[in-house]
């Protein structure tokens, strides 16, 4: 009986031993998913990112120029490499900004063309540019250019982009006071995709009004951003559906250009809608203008 006793004290033990382990091996997991969050891998090796000072996924903090330049001037970041050289392009447009504003003059027209289908959009953007005798932009600039690959992982892409934006906004100030701009894509690009990633339902949106659509303060804001849209494109999926109704909540407000139409037929209705709105008197565009 005490063999037994014994026994049974045995298993008992082993029983919370067991116990014991499974535990501990949950707090390792728990604890090891903590840090590896807190990292992320650079060719320069790894970097601490354990704590960050913008929300990613928040794209009232992501746009905030002050809080962009802390995180890339900050040491975990500013050692990962192509990080300083992008610091030096971004310093190089502000000062051109600024070159520009001590010049003074007068300020032309400043518009977004925006689509969540890139087939037609950067030809439809030239063909405004022209139109306007104005100047092209895309995003990222070409100043930017050629560093994002140098940025592992979502979290420093993000903020790259998003200074990127910044770096537009530079550019189109220097360029306002004596052509106007046409540019590819804008903020909306990057913040439409980044709330829809965030609400993975489409009933889960917030309404319109909500402060999530509101435009960044501090980030030049354009005088009209066009949204080429298919109004009837069965081929259309969920994410991009989700997209699409996220562009017609932001603020200021997109004007909708029916993508089923040719280039030159966008490119001549928003030049037309620009007349309107300013009253100026832009040529629309022949069709036989090509752009190679």
């Amino acid at each position: 009986m005490r063999y037994l006793y014994s026994n049974v004290k045995y298993v008992n033990f082993r029983f919370y031993l067991d116990k014991i382990n499974i535990y501990h091996c949950l707090i390792l997991v728990i604890l090891s998913s903590h840090l590896t969050t807190g990292y992320y891998e650079s060719k320069a090796g790894f970097v601490n990112q354990k704590s960050t000072y913008i929300n990613i996924n928040n794209v009232h903090e992501l746009f905030n120029i002050k809080k962009l330049l802390n995180e890339f001037n900050s040491p975990r970041l500013n050692k990962i490499p192509g990080v300083i050289e992008l610091l030096a392009r971004f310093n190089e447009t502000c000062q051109r900004a600024a070159n520009a504003r001590k010049l003074g003059g007068q300020r032309n027209p400043f518009v977004v063309i925006e689509s969540v289908y890139n087939a037609g959009r950067r030809t439809v953007t030239e063909l405004v540019a022209h139109a306007l005798g104005g100047a092209y932009c895309n995003n990222p600039p070409r100043i930017m250019q050629g560093l994002g690959t140098a940025f592992d992982g979502v979290l420093l892409r993000r903020k790259y982009y998003a200074l990127s934006k910044y770096a537009s906004a530079n550019l189109v100030k220097e360029a306002l006071p004596t052509q106007a701009v046409a540019m590819e894509k804008y903020y909306y690009d990057q913040a439409c995709f980044t709330i829809a990633k965030n609400f993975m339902n489409k009933d889960d949106i917030p309404p319109k009004g909500d402060h999530i659509y509101s435009w960044p303060p501090d980030l030049l804001r354009p005088d009209m951003v066009f949204f080429l849209n298919f109004l009837k494109d069965p081929t259309t999926d969920e994410f991009t559906h989700r997209m699409i109704e996220i562009y017609k909540r932001m603020e200021p407000r997109i004007i909708e250009i029916d993508a089923a139409d040719s280039v030159h037929g966008m490119a001549n209705k928003i030049i037309r809608e620009i007349n309107r709105r300013t009253g100026d008197n832009y040529t629309v565009i022949p069709e036989f203008l090509q752009f190679t």
